[in-house]
């Protein structure tokens, strides 16, 4: 019993951490948990994370939480998945709850902004790394390739939206008091939705917040992209950051604690559900037949998911020919390079990290 608490604390601890360096979304996690829950604890196997991984793409709400909840059920069961879904909130929750309120004045930093630079070029490197992991524990076979092939192109090439289904609820209005307690509930209620039918990640969630939030007089658009820009160089799931970004525009510090337990709410009980059940069944033949073929199609995403934050990384005022001129390239061209080979020679990812917005920071300088 001591050793399963310890265990939990452990989980809690680690996934904090996990959750204060994942920076550029679910993804950017992979090579964090590889290094801490696989090499270093050796909870579970790199095969295990592709497992992972191939179920939370395939379940409602954010990557990261539904990585963390998985993972967490996996080593301690229930109160291994709480604690370890929590441990992945919390940074980002905490950090944003502060930017919400300093966005503006957090924008106009140079010294950040240089900081994020270089951080998302080692974000990338890192990706690239677990990617390559995956790809390894892939079963190698025609059909393997032709999955993989097919869920790169349909996404990073023909813009295919992975989502399974995509309900949309502008026609649905409510008529309440501008009273308290209800802007909480409704604020609840409607990222629960959000959280609910949300397929392929944080991003696959804004037509939703844009039919929910923005219809709701919430947030208006130009805020709405001023707070994605940050988002995507703040740590922590890109779901969470906006849901808390929203409900604390909205309700204030309770309100971002209620809209961030509702986008989360829904992918823990379905990830609860889906993990007692594939532990139970994970020897079928038709289970390890379903997973033959997710495997290699996470492998598809992740390398369409590199594709699309390559360009915001080295491009991201989109092509031209000015490009090669400016110095910016290089540097971040420079950092790239330097971070991919510190991950595949396994470099702490949080070290590599830290150096990349060192490196962004000195360049942006120069």
């Amino acid at each position: 019993m001591n050793n399963k608490i310890q265990k939990t604390i452990q989980l809690f601890l680690t996934f904090i951490k996990i959750g204060a360096f994942t920076f550029g979304g679910g993804y950017a996690m992979l090579p964090l948990i590889q290094k801490e829950i696989v090499e270093k604890k050796h909870w579970i196997t790199d095969n295990d994370i592709l497992e992972i991984v191939a179920i939370s793409e395939s379940t409602p709400g954010p990557i990261a939480i539904n990585a963390a909840t998985f993972v967490g059920f996996r080593i301690c069961g229930f109160w291994g998945a709480l604690f370890a879904t929590l441990g992945v909130v919390i940074p980002s929750y905490l950090i944003i709850l502060i930017i919400s309120f300093v966005l503006k004045e957090f924008q106009s930093i140079k010294i950040i902004q240089y900081a994020f630079n270089g951080i998302r070029a080692g974000v990338l490197a890192l990706i690239i790394k677990a990617l390559w992991s995956m790809y390894i524990q892939c079963p190698k076979n025609i059909i393997s390739y032709i999955i993989m092939a097919c869920s790169f192109i349909f996404t990073a090439l023909l813009n295919v939206n992975y989502q399974l289904f995509n309900i949309r609820f502008s026609n649905i209005y409510y008529h309440i008091k501008e009273e308290m307690l209800m802007i909480y509930l409704e604020l609840f209620y409607i990222f629960l939705k959000i959280g609910a039918f949300t397929f392929g990640g944080g991003y696959a969630m804004l037509p939703l917040i844009q039919d929910e939030v923005i219809a709701h007089n919430w947030i208006d658009s130009q805020s709405l992209i001023d707070f994605i820009a940050v988002s995507e160089s703040t740590p922590g799931p890109f779901a969470v950051n906006i849901a808390t970004y929203g409900g604390a525009e909205v309700g204030g510090i309770f309100g971002s604690f209620c809209a961030t337990l509702g986008v989360i709410l829904p992918s823990f009980i379905i990830i609860l559900i889906v993990a007692k059940c594939f532990i139970q069944f994970q020897k079928s033949i038709v289970i390890k037949g379903c997973m033959s073929g997710l495997k290699p199609a996470v492998v598809g995403l992740i390398g369409s998911a590199v594709i699309s934050m390559s360009s915001t990384v080295f491009i991201p005022d989109g092509f031209n020919t000015t490009v090669f001129t400016d110095i910016s390239f290089y540097a971040t061209l420079i950092i790239f390079l330097i971070s991919v080979v510190l991950a595949f020679k396994k470099l702490n990812p949080i070290l590599i990290i830290c150096l990349s917005a060192i490196l962004g920071i000195v360049c942006g300088y120069i």
